[in-house]
């Protein structure tokens, strides 16, 4: 599990408040919830902890992102034991995610300057793999190997002391990708391979810009579950 930062007290409060609503009927499943900035308000927080707290109910199946059409209000799961689990697991992901994005285009773009060859190699090798269960509609191991695509970047930085970190966090949160796995579908799967491969590509190519840019898609477009 994550550990806590400040930030996170205010995310698990403004969770239980928009649960709360759902759960007194001020929101109903299949409603759309209200903008960022009137929850925000409503909530007394800033927008970035609304944000992060849509995020979380996302991840944990309560609520689902409509491209270009806000995000809307699901059906509680059956269980409430397993519910709770999932929400709280889902704060874990969120809260993890920023310090993971940081990391990473750190070690992304020193990679650009100091990946060997055979790290190249080893980053394509993982993404073939990455197919293959795609192919295989493999979501579980799919989801393994893109951590194993992570790790490889932040080995290619060359960095001890930044790799260290880069592979805490990522593993960290490997533990947590069973959640992840049940939200997959073929297009989240799709549109999660596509955003892998351009990292590889970019830093194969050894461009700065593009590696920072493509990295810093992956984690804003994290965990990909806007489709409806």
């Amino acid at each position: 599990m994550a550990n806590a930062h400040p930030g996170t007290s205010k995310t698990s409060g403004a969770i239980e408040r928009i649960l709360e609503m759902i759960a007194n009927e001020a929101l109903e499943p299949g409603q759309r919830l209200p903008s960022e900035r009137a929850l925000a308000a409503d909530l007394k927080v800033s927008r970035a902890t609304v944000r992060e707290a849509i995020m979380a109910l996302q991840i944990a199946g309560r609520v689902e992102s409509r491209s270009g059409d806000g995000t809307y209000i699901l059906e509680a799961p059956a269980q409430i034991g397993d519910a709770a689990l999932k929400v709280q697991t889902g704060v874990d992901i969120a809260d993890a995610l920023e310090y993971r994005m940081a990391t990473e285009i750190s070690a992304a773009v020193l990679s650009c300057a100091r990946a060997r060859r055979s790290d190249v190699m080893r980053m394509q090798a993982v993404v073939e793999a990455m197919s293959e269960c795609l192919e295989d509609d493999d979501y579980e191991g799919y989801l393994d190997a893109t951590y194993d695509l992570h790790l490889a970047i932040g080995q290619a930085s060359h960095s001890k002391r930044l790799g260290t970190i880069h592979r805490a966090l990522t593993e960290q949160t490997r533990d947590e990708e069973w959640l992840l796995a049940e939200s997959y579908t073929s297009e989240v799967a799709a549109h999660s391979m596509q955003l892998h491969r351009e990292m590889v590509s970019a830093i194969a190519a050894r461009d700065v810009e593009r590696t920072a840019h493509a990295v810093q898609a992956h984690y804003v477009e994290f965990p990909a579950l806007v489709e409806g």
